[in-house]
């Protein structure tokens, strides 16, 4: 991988209230990298009332670092041409668990984001630490619970 950062300007407000350069310039980095994607997608085709019964989950995608949901239907439509949809339901730490052979666990999630195209929503949920995917056999949404 290659990086380079062109006319780069960085500064801090003093003490007196003036800036103070911290860096500037220009600088290249290069480095080797090695990556194998460990993610699985699991293809669910289940229904998902979010705002509408005719709402689908259609996959659930988790590597060690996130879980993906893809739901289709009127919701997804709805969120797509409304940015302001109420889908709280994935923000509410109550409604959503992953399944472990021990049990179930709050999903861990340090940030969550969701897009939506037409009828297809994404939401994403970042962990804030690498998760070990070995054990983990599903997920409870909303009572719906799913495995891999």
């Amino acid at each position: 991988a290659h990086l380079k950062l062109e006319n780069l300007q960085h500064y801090i407000i003093g003490p007196d209230g003036d800036f103070e350069t911290i860096a500037e310039g220009t600088w290249e980095f290069e480095w080797p990298m090695d990556y194998t994607d460990l993610s699985q997608t699991t293809l669910i085709n289940q229904p998902l009332a979010l705002l509408d019964e005719q709402d689908t989950l259609t996959s659930v995608t988790l590597s060690p670092l996130s879980l993906s949901l893809t739901v289709q239907g009127p919701s997804a439509q709805k969120a797509s041409d409304d940015p302001e949809t109420d889908l709280s339901i994935f923000y509410e730490t109550d409604n959503i668990y992953l399944l472990t052979k021990d049990g179930k666990i709050p999903l861990p999630w340090q940030s969550i984001g969701a897009s939506a195209d037409g009828d297809t929503l994404l939401v994403t949920y970042t962990f804030g630490k690498i998760m070990d995917t070995a054990s983990i056999t599903g997920l409870e949404l909303n009572g719906l619970n799913i495995t891999f």
